[in-house]
Order: structure tokens, then sequence, then C-alpha cells
């Protein structure tokens, strides 16, 4: 899955390629980025308030898309949105709860 950027973002040190990043491209969900989720997403108890925060989704795109933390962190909010939308849907394929409603 990929998303092309309305605003490329810098390569930023660590990152592969050089000059500016624009488009992300999405890896598949991996155990690996389980370690990435706020562990308030494995919770099983109906009160637990499973929306994130746009900041909590930054380490999962990163994590998914190969890209460094830091180059992530300049993306422009017209971006990032839809990434966050994009990821939420993705991801609520395979976890047990909807990140978006708190249901299963």
């Amino acid at each position: 899955m990929n998303y092309k950027l309305a605003h490329p973002i810098p390569v930023k040190p660590g990152d592969k390629g050089a000059g500016v990043h624009t488009e992300l491209e999405f890896g598949r969900l991996k155990a690996k980025h389980l370690k990435l989720f706020p562990e308030k997403i494995f919770s099983a108890a109906d009160d637990v308030d499973m929306s994130m925060s746009p900041v909590e989704f930054f380490p999962i795109i990163a994590g998914l898309s190969n890209v460094e933390l830091v180059s992530i962190e300049e993306l422009d909010f017209e971006d990032l949105i839809p990434i966050v939308n994009l990821v939420t849907e993705y991801m609520g394929k395979f976890l047990p709860r909807s990140l978006e409603t708190g249901t299963n």
C-alpha cells in the first residue's frame, strides 16, 4: 500500500535514498510492529479508551513505511491525517478491536 505525499519530506540520516520522500510505501503488518502500539490497544476491557492521538501513530507510520521517525515528524498536516486514516483502516483488518470505535 502506497501513499503519494502532497508535500514531500526531507530524507533524514538513517533513511534510505537521498533528497526527499515523495511517497510512503507501507509494508505488511508484522509481529515486530506490535511493540510500536500503545499498550491500551491490546486491552480486552470494555472501558478502555481505544482512541489514539496522531502523535501515537508516528512510530507506527515510521515502522510500517521503513522511514526514520525524524522524517515522519516532518509530515505536513495535509498528509498526516489521510495517512493516519489509511493506517487505521489497514490495522483494523488485523487487530481484534477497531481503533476508530473501540469495539470489535
